[in-house]
C-alpha cells in the first residue's frame, strides 16, 4: 500500500515555562477536557486532542495515516501580538518546540517551520528551519497582524522562497480579516473569517501580479483554498472589465486571466462538506506528473516515499460517484472511497486527516 502522508496537522503541547509573559492573558476557561480562550474577544475552543501527541498518532495509525507533517499555526502570530519581545526570538522559540515535537516519533512525523514573511530578517529564520532543524517546508498565515503577503514588505521573501524552492503551505491566522464585524458571535471568527482571509491573501496575490514577479514558487494552501474558489470567477469577472479610469491602487496588475494562476497552487482536501469537496476535486485534478514528493517532500527518505506515491493519483472520476477517486501506478490499485460521503454527509474525523495535496490545473 503506498504511503499516506498528512501534510496539514497541528500539534501544541503545553509546558511550564512561559518565556515571553502571554501565559495569563492566553489562560483559558476549563469546559470539560477542553478549555475555552477569549483571545481579543474571540472565544474559542481550546481542544485537548490539539496537545495530545500520542493521542493524534493512535488516530493517525487507526486511519491508516503513514506520516504527519506537524506544524504550529497560531503561536507565533499570538504571542508576537502580546509580548514585547523581538518577533525572531518568538518564531525561533516556536520553531524549536516544534522539532521537539517531531523528535518524538522521527520515523513517522517531520515539521514545517513558521517566520513572518513581511520581515526580512527572518530569512535566516527560515534556513534554519530548512537546514539545520531538518524542517520540510515553512507554515506562515495568510495575513500577519492585519498586513497580507502581496505588500513591498514581502518581497525578500518571496525572492527567497522562489531561490531556495522553499515549499510554502499557507495558511490561515487566529485572528482573521473582518474579526471586528461581529465575529465574536457563533463563532464566525474560525468558521467563515479564516477561509475568508485565505481568500483574500490569495486574491491579493494574483491581481497584485506578484506571481508574475515570481513564478516558481513552491506554495499550498489549507482548506482547499480557504473561501477562494467559489469567488474565482468574479475575480475572472473584474479582469475582464478592465479598470479604466480607477486610481491607480485599484488597478488589477496580473498579466493573465486570474482563474490561470490556479495552476501555480497546490491545495490539501481538509474539507467537511462533500458539495465543496467535489468543487475542489473539480478545479484541482490529482495529476501523475505533479507530486508530492516533488512539492513538499523532496527531501524525505526514499523509504518512506514509495514509487507509487511519487507518481500519485492519476485520477479518474466516476460518473457514479464523483466522489470516489481511482489512482494506478505500475500495476499497483488503490481506491479511496471515504474523502467525502456523496449523500453530503461529513467526512469521518479520522478521515478528514487526509489532506492529499492535489495539483490544479
Amino acid at each position: 500500500m503506498s504511503p499516506i502522508i498528512d501534510i496539514h496537522t497541528h500539534c501544541v503541547t503545553r509546558t511550564g515555562d512561559d518565556p515571553f509573559g502571554v501565559a495569563e492573558t492566553l489562560r483559558g476557561i476549563p469546559a470539560g477536557k477542553h478549555a475555552v480562550t477569549n483571545y481579543r474577544g474571540l472565544p474559542a475552543v481550546s481542544y485537548r486532542e490539539m496537545s495530545d501527541f500520542d493521542l493524534q498518532q493512535e488516530i493517525c495509525a487507526k486511519a491508516g495515516i503513514t506520516g504527519r507533517i506537524i506544524s504550529n499555526p497560531f503561536a507565533a502570530e499570538v504571542i508576537t501580538a502580546i509580548s514585547d519581545k523581538p518577533t525572531i526570538d518568538v518564531v525561533k522559540h516556536v520553531n524549536d518546540q516544534n522539532a521537539a515535537i517531531v523528535a518524538r516519533a522521527p520515523a513517522t512525523s517531520w515539521g514545517l517551520g513558521t517566520l513572518n514573511p513581511l520581515e526580512a530578517s527572518h530569512i535566516s529564520e527560515g534556513e534554519r528551519c530548512l537546514g539545520s532543524l531538518g524542517f520540510k517546508g515553512l507554515l506562515i498565515r495568510s495575513s500577519w497582524h492585519g498586513q497580507f503577503l502581496d505588500t513591498d514588505a514581502a518581497f525578500p521573501f518571496w525572492e527567497w522562497a522562489q531561490d531556495r524552492q522553499a515549499p510554502i503551505f499557507i495558511h490561515p491566522p487566529r485572528v482573521p480579516i473582518g474579526h471586528e464585524q461581529q465575529m465574536d458571535q457563533y463563532k464566525l471568527d474560525e468558521l467563515v473569517g479564516r477561509p475568508f482571509d485565505t481568500a483574500m491573501a490569495l486574491a491579493r496575490m494574483i491581481l497584485s501580479g506578484l506571481f508574475d514577479r515570481y513564478p516558481r514558487l513552491k506554495i499550498a494552501v489549507a482548506h482547499m483554498g480557504g473561501g477562494l474558489l467559489p469567488v474565482m470567477g468574479r475575480l475572472d469577472f473584474g479582469w475582464r472589465l478592465g479598470c479604466d479610469g480607477m486610481p491607480e491602487r485599484a488597478v488589477i496588475r496580473c498579466k493573465r486571466r486570474p482563474s490561470d494562476y490556479l495552476a501555480m497552487l497546490y491545495v490539501d482536501t481538509m474539507g467537511f462538506w462533500a458539495p465543496h469537496v467535489r468543487e475542489a476535486v473539480d478545479v484541482c485534478a490529482m495529476h501523475a506528473l505533479e507530486t508530492l514528493r516533488q512539492q513538499l517532500f523532496e527531501r524525505l527518505p526514499q523509504d518512506r516515499v514509495a514509487r507509487p506515491a511519487e507518481r500519485l493519483f492519476r485520477r479518474r472520476v466516476e460518473q457514479d460517484d464523483p466522489l470516489r477517486f481511482v489512482y494506478r501506478d505500475d500495476g499497483i490499485h488503490g481506491r479511496l472511497d471515504d474523502v467525502a460521503d456523496p449523500r453530503g454527509d461529513a467526512p469521518d474525523p479520522d478521515i478528514r486527516v487526509l489532506a492529499l495535496a492535489c495539483r490544479t490545473v
